[in-house]
């Protein structure tokens, strides 16, 4: 097993494949190794330079939730653009045991845990990042930019109309105008049926168009 400090190993029974691949290459401040001790299944533990080994047990946990939900945002973010299908196959991830000094401790109810702010940790910090992953390049870019830090957080959840529009009106705030104006008619066909209740129910907006 890894003498990793705080490591999170995740039960990923659906993404080995995805898993192996990140798996390969060192990247801070998100490391994942495939563990494949004798006599259990492969598993994968992660391990991040963010959780320090004289953090409070409170705090690792809080940590441990960010980090792993920033994760599975990103997965979620780049799955039209990456081999590993589509948004609606990704489940979230379950964390199987948590490490300290290789010593288990007990878990909490997660949906319970606070989430963690990294973004002003993650400013004094310069990851230098060449696997070539998009992936990476957003965690990197999230840990300077709260904009992404909580488009990420958002995603990660069940990225229906009610957290697409979320997104929408942090875009609306922090893009450029050009920009916006180029996707101008994406953005009114979404906003048309995040707001139309025929089309989306109790999610809808309720707007009067």
């Amino acid at each position: 097993m890894a003498e990793f400090k705080n490591s999170v190993i995740f039960e990923v029974s659906d993404y080995f494949q995805e898993f192996s691949s990140y798996s390969k290459t060192l990247f801070e401040p998100f490391s994942i190794l495939e563990n494949r001790d004798d006599g259990m299944p492969p598993h994968f533990q992660v391990y991040s330079c963010l959780i320090s080994d004289s953090d409070e047990k409170e705090l690792v946990f809080s940590k441990i939730k960010t980090l792993t939900h920033l994760f599975f945002g990103t997965l979620r973010l780049i799955a039209s653009r990456s081999p590993f299908g589509g948004i609606k196959d990704y489940k979230n991830f379950l964390v199987k045991n948590v490490l300290i000094d290789n010593v288990p401790i007990p878990l909490p109810l997660f949906d319970e845990v606070p989430f963690y702010n990294f973004v002003d940790i993650g400013k004094t910090n310069n990851y230098d990042d060449n696997s070539g992953y998009l992936l990476h390049k957003i965690i990197d870019r999230c840990l300077m930019d709260v904009d992404i830090f909580n488009i990420l957080l958002i995603s990660s959840d069940r990225f229906d109309y009610i957290d697409m529009y979320k997104i929408y009106e942090i875009l609306k705030k922090s893009c450029p105008k050009n920009i916006l104006d180029s996707y101008k008619a994406d953005l009114d066909r979404f906003t048309c049926s995040a707001n139309n209740f025929t089309a989306t129910g109790f999610a809808s907006r309720h707007a009067n168009y």
